[in-house]
């Protein structure tokens, strides 16, 4: 009986657990006096797939990276919402507007 209700509780408490919910920013800024930019953002380490639900920014759209390397590019980041990411680290850049000098994207991402 004491098996029954250990089983129970397990199993109760593994379906009333929230999916982690995470955010990631991204920015990019170009300098006045010339034509460089910077472009900061704090990796996102990912144990376990996640799917973006939520993309914001003031931004002509935006790209991620795994590592070194652009996996996705979005024009639009609405567009992005559903896409999946696998275990990883990740980070995300916004594209600057005609004549903006800096953009800013935010992702929330959550694990399935």
């Amino acid at each position: 009986m004491k098996l029954i209700i250990i089983t129970f509780f397990v199993v109760a408490f593994s379906l009333l657990q929230e999916p982690e919910i995470m955010t990631i920013t991204g920015e990019q800024t170009k300098s006045i006096a010339d034509t460089n930019t910077s472009l900061v953002c704090k990796t996102l380490k990912l144990s376990q797939s996640a799917k973006i639900t939520k993309a914001e920014g003031n931004c002509a759209g935006y790209w991620i990276q795994k590592g070194n390397i652009t996996i996705h590019n979005f024009k639009k980041p609405e567009r992005s919402i559903g896409t999946v990411l696998k275990p990883g680290s990740y980070t995300v850049y916004p594209e600057l507007k005609p004549r903006q000098t800096k953009a800013s994207i935010t992702i929330t991402l959550e694990e399935i």
